[in-house]
């Protein structure tokens, strides 16, 4: 009887949980450009938890949370090279320096905003 005992005994051990890896979230390539390139010097995407870095009123661009709604992406692309400006006459403060390929997957993660 004791011998069949044993395994019955390790059946009412309560089972603890095993702690199962969180599926790594992996930002979109666009979003990583954007803070490697540092546009979240100026601007901040609130609806993504990023903040604007400067605290210099000069230096504040929009929040880029929601700018997907009215989005022209061919615009967006001159103004952030400074061939475009608003319709103000305001170009964008600073040159973009990042890739061609940042830039295009900077504009393409905008536009899902």
């Amino acid at each position: 009887g004791a011998i069949l005992a044993a395994p019955l005994m390790l059946a009412l051990l309560p089972v603890t949980a095993v702690p199962v890896p969180a599926e790594e979230t992996v930002d979109p390539p666009g979003k990583v450009a954007f803070l490697a390139d540092g546009c979240n010097l100026c601007h901040e995407v609130s609806g993504e938890g990023i903040e604007r870095k400067s605290k210099s009123d000069k230096m504040m661009g929009r929040d880029m949370t929601g700018i997907g709604e009215d989005y022209d992406r061919e615009f967006a692309k001159a103004y952030i090279l400074r061939e475009a400006a608003m319709e103000d006459g305001t170009k964008h403060k600073k040159p973009f320096k990042g890739t061609d390929e940042e830039l295009e997957a900077i504009l393409d993660w905008l536009a899902t905003l």
